[in-house]
C-alpha cells in the first residue's frame, strides 16, 4: 500500500479514492496468487499421496494418511496472508515440503486418521529397505497330456508385496487368490503353481511377477506339453478304389507334439517298391495292377505314448486273369484229377468251364466245386476218353479272359526225394518218384556242375548243348501203379561240388515236362565216429562201394549208360547182364571196419 507524499494529498479526496482503487486491484492480485498456488499445493499433496499409496508406504483407505484437505488448506491460507508480501520463491519452491510435512507425511512413515481426521497418536508402520528378490530361475518344462505340472516361484523377503501368475498375458492369480475358474488350477503355499490333467492348450509361457515400487519384477516358465501321436487316413472311411493301369496316392495326416513321423507298410506282402515300410506322408502307386490291391497301414511315431496306426483299403478294378492248375490222385484203386480254375477279378467275375468250345455241366463223373476265387472240375475215374482240351471262361464288367489246358496221359514231372547232401567220394544215388496214368517206360536224366546261374524255363533245355550230363534210364519192368519210385547213382562226381539235377519220364502217351531242378551237395567221405554213428551201416556198404568200384575200375564195364537198368524198386543193378560178385565187397568192408575200431580205441584213450 503506497503513503501520501504529502499531508495536502492526503486530504484531496480524488487522490485518496484512486490511491484506494488502486489498493483494492493489489488485493484481487494477491487474492488470485494464493487460489492459484493453494491449488497446486493441493495437487501436489494428492499425487504424493498416490506415489506413497502405490510404494507401500501408506496404510490402506481406512487409515488415511493425509490430513483433512481442508483444514490443511485453511492452515496453509492463514501462513500465506500473514506473511505472504508478493511472489516469493520460498512459497513457490520449499512450501509444498512444509505443507506435506506439516500434513503428517514423511518418507518411511505415516501417521494414521480415524474417520478423515488426524490422529497423532495412531501407530506408526515402518518397512524394510530390503527389495524383494525371486530365487527361482526360468526353465523349460516338457509334460505329456494328463500328467501334473508344478511350476515353482520361490521369493525372499517377498513382506507384503503381491505375487502374480500370468500364462501369457492372462492373468492366473493375484496374491493368494485364482483369478482364472479352472479347478485344475491350485496355488500352493510357496506360491509355486499346480497344473493337473494337462492338456494341449496348456501350452503356453507362464509368468511369475511382482510389482516392486512400480518396476516389476519377474521369471517365465515354458511349457511343453507332449501330445501321443494320432493319425486319420484320407479319406476318412479308409477304401480307396481305382482301375487296373491308374496312378494313386494314399495319404494319411498325423498330429501330436512333437509332430509324428509316419511310416507306410502293407498289411500282407511287401510295398511296390520291394521294401518292407517307406516314410513320408504319402504314398505312391503307379500303373497299379491286382498286386497293388490290399491293406495298407501307416504308423504315425513321435516318441511319446504308443504308435498310432490307420489303415487304407485299396481295391483295384481289373478284369478277369486266370491260372489253371491239374491236379492227380489215386484213391481206391482209381484215377481222379481235379482242374483248378483260379479267378482273380474284381468286380467278381463268372466262371465257366468248357470242353471242344462247349459247355460242361455236371454229371455223375463231372463235379463243380466253387470257392472264393476258384472254381474246380472234378473228374472221378478218369479214362482216356477225357483226355482232351479243356478250358476257363471268366467275364466280369471290365472285361473276360479264357485259358487253355490240355489233359492227356502224360506222366507228371519226377519230384525228387534222396538228401540234398551225399557223403559218398565221388558217386551220389538220386532217388525221385512219378505220378502216371500208364506205366513209365523210360527216364531221362540230365545234370552238371552248378555255376550258380538259373536254370532255363521248363521245356526249352537244349539236351544236346553240352552243358549237362545225359542219362537215358530204360525200364525192364514197368510197374503198373499210379506212383513209381525209381533211383539212380551218378559217378565219377567231384567231392565238395554242388550239382544241378533235372529228369523227365516217358509212358505210352510221351514223355512228361521237365521237373523242377534238384540242387544236392556232393560233401565226399567223413570218418568222423559222429558221421559213422549216424550214417550206421548204410554208410558202411556205399563206402565199400566206392572201394569195390575204384580197385576193379578196369575190368568193370562203364557204369552210366544206356546198358544200365533199374526195376521199378530200383534195388538191384545189372551190368551187361551179369551180377556184381559179393566175394569183391568183403576186403573193402573188413578195412572200413579196421578203420573204425581204430578212431574208437584212440576216442577212448583220449578220454
Amino acid at each position: 500500500m503506497r503513503s501520501c507524499a504529502t499531508k495536502k494529498d492526503c486530504r484531496d479526496p480524488g487522490y485518496v479514492t484512486s490511491n484506494s482503487q488502486n489498493h483494492a486491484k493489489t488485493l484481487g492480485r494477491i487474492r488470485q496468487s494464493e487460489t492459484k498456488e493453494r491449488r497446486s499445493r493441493l495437487q501436489l499433496a494428492s499425487g504424493s499421496n498416490r506415489t506413497m499409496r502405490s510404494a507401500g508406504l501408506l496404510l490402506p483407505k481406512h487409515s488415511r494418511t493425509i490430513m483433512d484437505s481442508s483444514a490443511c488448506t485453511d492452515s496453509a491460507n492463514q501462513t500465506v496472508s500473514s506473511s505472504y508480501r508478493g511472489t516469493n520463491k520460498f512459497f513457490k519452491y520449499a512450501f509444498p515440503l512444509v505443507l506435506l510435512h506439516l500434513c503428517g507425511i514423511t518418507q518411511g512413515q505415516s501417521y494414521g486418521t480415524t474417520n478423515g481426521y488426524y490422529d497423532s497418536h495412531a501407530p506408526v508402520r515402518s518397512y524394510p529397505n530390503i527389495a524383494p528378490q525371486i530365487v527361482s530361475p526360468d526353465q523349460t518344462f516338457r509334460s505329456e497330456l494328463g500328467d501334473r505340472l508344478v511350476l515353482p516361484c520361490q521369493v525372499a523377503n517377498r513382506d507384503k508385496f503381491v505375487l502374480m501368475w500370468k500364462q501369457g498375458s492372462r492373468l492366473l492369480t493375484a496374491g493368494k487368490m485364482v483369478v482364472r475358474k479352472d479347478s485344475r488350477i491350485r496355488l500352493r503355499d510357496d506360491f509355486s503353481l499346480e497344473i493337473e490333467e494337462l492338456r494341449a492348450e496348456d501350452q503356453d509361457t507362464y509368468t511369475c511377477e511382482i510389482d516392486v515400487l512400480g518396476k516389476p519384477i519377474s521369471i517365465q516358465h515354458h511349457v511343453e506339453v507332449l501330445v501321443p501321436p494320432a493319425v486319420q487316413a484320407m479319406p476318412r472311411d479308409g477304401i480307396v478304389s481305382t482301375r487296373k493301369g491308374d496312378d494313386v496316392t494314399l495319404r494319411c495326416s498325423g498330429r501330436g507334439n512333437p509332430n509324428p513321423r509316419i511310416t507306410w507298410t502293407k498289411k500282407t506282402g511287401i510295398l511296390p517298391s520291394r521294401k518292407t515300410s517307406q516314410e513320408g506322408l504319402s504314398l505312391l502307386l503307379e500303373d497299379v495292377d491286382r498286386g497293388h490291391g490290399g491293406v495298407y497301414v501307416c504308423t504315425a511315431t513321435n516318441g511319446v505314448g504308443r504308435p498310432a496306426m490307420a489303415e487304407i483299403n485299396v481295391q483295384v478294378k481289373y478284369p478277369p486273369e486266370i491260372e489253371i492248375e491239374q491236379n492227380w490222385y489215386h484213391r481206391e484203386g482209381k484215377i481222379e484229377v481235379e482242374l483248378n480254375c483260379n479267378v482273380y477279378a474284381r468286380p467278381e467275375a463268372e466262371v465257366f468251364w468248357y470242353r471242344r468250345q462247349k459247355k460242361l455241366h455236371e454229371t455223375d463223373r463231372q463235379l463243380f466245386q466253387s470257392k472264393p476265387n476258384r472254381v474246380t472240375l472234378h473228374i472221378r475215374q478218369v479214362n482216356p476218353t477225357d483226355f482232351g482240351n479243356y478250358s476257363c471262361r471268366a467275364e466280369n464288367s471290365l472285361g473276360k479272359a479264357r485259358t487253355y489246358t490240355s489233359l492227356s496221359g502224360h506222366p507228371r514231372p519226377p519230384r525228387f526225394t534222396s538228401d540234398a547232401i551225399g557223403y559218398r567220394a565221388h558217386s551220389y544215388n538220386i532217388t525221385w518218384t512219378t505220378d502216371s496214368f500208364s506205366p513209365i517206360t523210360e527216364y531221362k536224366l540230365l545234370y552238371r556242375r552248378s555255376d550258380g546261374l538259373p536254370i532255363e524255363q521248363k521245356g526249352h533245355i537244349d539236351e544236346h548243348s553240352g552243358l549237362w550230363e545225359m542219362v537215358a534210364i530204360p525200364v525192364l519192368d514197368p510197374a503198373q501203379t499210379f506212383s513209381t519210385y525209381a533211383s539212380y547213382t551218378l559217378k565219377n562226381l567231384h567231392p565238395g561240388a554242388v550239382y544241378d539235377v533235372i529228369a523227365k519220364a516217358k509212358n505210352e502217351f510221351g514223355w512228361s515236362e521237365w521237373s523242377k531242378t534238384f540242387n544236392c551237395f556232393n560233401k565226399g567221405v567223413d570218418y568222423s565216429t559222429q558221421q559213422l554213428a549216424d550214417r550206421g551201416s548204410d554208410f558202411l556198404v556205399n563206402e565199400a562201394l566206392d572201394l569195390t568200384e575204384k580197385h576193379h575200375r578196369d575190368a568193370s564195364p562203364p557204369l552210366v549208360g544206356p546198358d544200365m537198368a533199374f526195376s521199378n524198386a530200383g534195388s538191384i543193378s545189372v551190368l551187361n547182364g551179369h551180377r556184381t560178385n559179393i566175394s569183391y565187397l568183403l576186403f573193402p568192408v573188413l578195412l572200413v571196419l579196421l578203420h573204425v575200431l581204430k578212431v574208437n580205441s584212440l576216442c577212448v584213450g583220449l578220454q
